[in-house]
């Protein structure tokens, strides 16, 4: 299978977004992030967990998708898994804000596991960034020629520092409990749906042994325990996070978190590394 259409520089734009605290509440609740900050509005609107800008964005990538059919053969799309995820907070995302979305293709790079579609999304309130994602997709065993890259800005390469005040060499290891229905209640609250995330059928067509674990959502577990224990409970200190995504989860399983010096990494139970390359840098 191979892409030849050019995809590199496609754009499409999505009507302002208004964040409703019922929506930032329920994703805080999906992941089990009962951050007080994400729940208290009795002093306006409540914070955003960070990685809600995924369930932000998730409507303008599906119309992006929507647009790349007759350009990306169907037998490829059905080879697609996300692959890359990168945030960077220019400010914390809250109840109450109103966005305006704008997505770019920015390149399309022939990899030894596939074609890797490389996409950035800019979300603004009053032409000011709020945050920026580079999400990487790969089509699995999909060949292409190499489409350079476009003046789509970068995400913000930073590699992480250590938190202030801890010992730059500290690392912390905690388990993060995944419960049976994660993935159906993860769907359900913040409306990013793929069937095989919920459909039995689907997963075992797909090779899997049942629903897997949204990626996004394994990176959202991440990021709970990475503002608890670098941020002090404080998600306006994240600046940045990114992760691959290396293998998927099951829900039921019981992960663990490994992380220290602007890094971190998410591990299966069996010991599989579910979550690799992860990165965090705070304020």
């Amino acid at each position: 299978m191979h892409i030849a259409d050019q995809i590199a520089g496609m754009q499409v734009n999505a009507a302002a977004v208004r964040l409703l605290p019922r929506d930032t509440m329920n994703f805080a609740a999906s992941v089990a992030d009962l951050n007080p900050l994400y729940f208290d509005d009795t002093k306006g609107p409540p914070l955003a967990p960070p990685l809600f800008a995924v369930a932000v964005s998730w409507p303008l990538m599906s119309k992006l998708q929507q647009q790349l059919v007759g350009r990306i053969p169907m037998p490829a799309q059905a080879r697609m898994v996300h692959a890359q995820e990168e945030l960077h907070f220019c400010q914390p995302l809250q109840a109450g804000m109103t966005l305006d979305l704008h997505a770019v293709v920015a390149s399309l790079t022939p990899t030894s596991a596939g074609a890797l579609m490389r996409t950035v999304v800019t979300a603004s309130e009053r032409d000011e960034v709020v945050f920026r994602e580079n999400t990487c997709a790969l089509f699995r065993g999909v060949t292409c020629e190499s489409q350079g890259e476009t003046s789509a800005p970068d995400v913000a390469e930073d590699a992480g520092s250590p938190p202030t005040g801890t010992a730059s060499d500290q690392r912390m290891e905690v388990s993060i409990d995944i419960p049976p229905g994660a993935a159906h209640v993860y769907d359900g609250c913040t409306g990013i749906h793929f069937p095989i995330h919920t459909s039995q059928g689907f997963a075992r067509q797909a090779g899997l042994p049942g629903p897997i674990l949204q990626g996004t959502a394994t990176l959202a577990y991440a990021c709970r325990e990475i503002v608890n224990l670098w941020a002090e409970g404080d998600p306006q200190r994240l600046q940045s996070m990114s992760s691959r995504f290396a293998s998927y989860v099951l829900p039921g399983q019981t992960l663990s978190l490994h992380s220290g010096q602007g890094r971190f990494e998410v591990r299966r139970q069996d010991g599989t590394v579910a979550l690799s390359d992860g990165r965090f840098a705070l304020k």
